[in-house]
C-alpha cells in the first residue's frame, strides 16, 4: 500500500544497498526473478507500467512503450532460439500478447480480445518447440497457435474463478487443469483439447498432481484436491 518494494535476506532482515524507490501504482502480482546471459532481472508490475531491476533495485531495463500488464498473469521466460532472441512474454489488460526483449524492444500480438480478468498461459502444447497461447476468460478456454488460429475452445456452464494449471506426466504428455468450483467439477485437457478419460471428477479448489511409489515400488500419479464437503480427496490418475 505504500508503493514500496522491499528486499530481505533469508532471515528476514532488510538488505543494505537496495535502491528502489516507489512504484506509480499498486503492485498487483508476484515479484519474479529471471537470469538471462548471466544477468539478474527482478520483474514486477503495477497498473501503469512494468519495472525491471537489477539486484540492487536499480532500473536494468525500461520498456520503450509502457504498458499495463494483465493483473491475473505473470511473465513467462522464453530462452533464445534460432527464430527469436530471449524474451519475456505476458498479456496486456486487453488480452494482447506482449513480447518484451532484453534490449527493451517490444512486439505485440492479439490472438483474441479478452476481458481484464482473463488468465493466460504460454507453453509448448504440441511438442513442436513453439509455445502456444492458452486463454481462460470468464467461462471459456481457448488453445491458440502462433498463427492466431484457435485449435480448441470449450465453454463451461459457469465462470471459472481459478487460473488454469499445467501438469506434465511425461516428456510427451501435458495436461491443462481446470476447476469449475460452482459445479464441483475438475477437468484435465490434453494438448488437443480432449478431456482425459475418467474426468470430470469431483472437486472445488485448485489441485496438485504428484508421482509417488507404493510399498511394492510401483508408481502412480495422485491428484490431490479439496471438495465441497471439506474433505481432501486423493484420486489415482493413470
Amino acid at each position: 500500500k505504500d508503493k514500496k518494494v522491499y528486499l530481505f535476506d533469508i532471515e528476514g532482515k532488510p538488505i543494505e544497498g537496495w535502491a528502489f524507490g516507489r512504484t506509480q501504482g499498486l503492485v498487483h502480482s508476484s515479484i519474479q526473478h529471471f537470469v538471462n546471459e548471466g544477468k539478474d532481472y527482478i520483474v514486477f508490475s503495477d497498473d501503469k507500467q512494468t519495472y525491471i531491476l537489477n539486484r540492487r533495485g536499480e532500473t536494468r531495463l525500461t520498456p520503450k512503450v509502457p504498458f499495463a500488464k494483465s493483473k491475473n498473469n505473470l511473465f513467462f521466460y522464453e530462452k533464445a532460439s534460432e527464430k527469436s532472441n530471449a524474451r519475456l512474454v505476458t498479456t496486456t489488460s486487453t488480452g494482447a500478447v506482449m513480447f518484451l526483449y532484453f534490449d527493451g524492444q517490444q512486439q505485440q500480438m492479439k490472438p483474441l480480445k479478452a476481458s481484464a480478468n482473463h488468465y493466460f498461459m504460454y507453453t509448448d502444447l504440441t511438442g513442436d518447440d513453439l509455445a502456444e497461447f492458452v486463454y481462460l476468460d470468464q467461462n471459456k478456454i481457448y488453445f491458440i497457435n502462433r498463427n492466431r488460429k484457435t485449435f480448441f475452445s470449450k465453454k463451461f456452464d459457469e465462470n471459472i474463478l481459478y487460473a488454469p494449471m499445467l501438469f506434465q506426466f511425461s516428456d510427451t504428455q501435458k495436461f491443462i487443469g481446470i476447476t469449475a468450483s460452482k459445479n464441483n467439477k475438475i477437468y484435465l485437457f490434453d494438448t488437443k483439447g480432449k478431456v482425459k478419460e475418467g474426468f470430470p471428477l469431483e472437486g472445488s479448489s485448485m489441485f496438485s498432481v504428484l508421482y509417488r511409489k507404493n510399498k511394492n515400488g510401483k508408481g502412480n500419479f495422485n491428484l490431490i484436491i479439496a471438495n465441497q464437503d471439506n474433505f481432501l480427496y486423493n484420486y489415482q490418475v493413470n
